[in-house]
């Protein structure tokens, strides 16, 4: 398997991979979750995209929209549309209506998130 290169830019990142890329604006970004050995980008249009990549590096090039809470899963802040507890488990619902759970470290992080919409 062969790492993916990834142009950062102000508003979009461009994925490439062997002979094709692909642009993703940010603000159609709804997270980005670890899917052993890929990580898996979901946007708001229902497009996927399976790449190869590090999530730690990826966390420090993107823009400041994005919150990793947990090891396996970085969100776009401006999809969180609340967070919840259950069973001492913490998760973060976003605007499609999905769930993507938060470490026990990162939930102390959250009020400032649900602020920034």
């Amino acid at each position: 398997m062969k790492k993916a290169k990834i142009d950062f830019g102000n508003d979009q990142m461009v994925i490439h991979e062997r002979s094709s890329a692909e642009k993703f604006n940010y603000k159609e970004i709804l997270c980005i979750t670890y899917d052993m050995p890929y990580l898996k980008l979901c946007t708001t249009f229902g497009r996927d995209k399976l790449f190869f990549y590090s999530l730690k590096k990826l966390i420090t090039q993107l823009p400041e929209d994005f919150f990793q809470c947990s090891r396996s899963a970085i969100v776009n802040k401006r999809h969180v549309t609340g967070y919840y507890t259950k069973n001492k488990k913490t998760c973060i619902t976003m605007s499609n209506g999905e769930s993507i759970p938060v470490s026990r470290l990162n939930k102390y992080k959250l009020t400032g998130i649900i602020a920034i919409k």
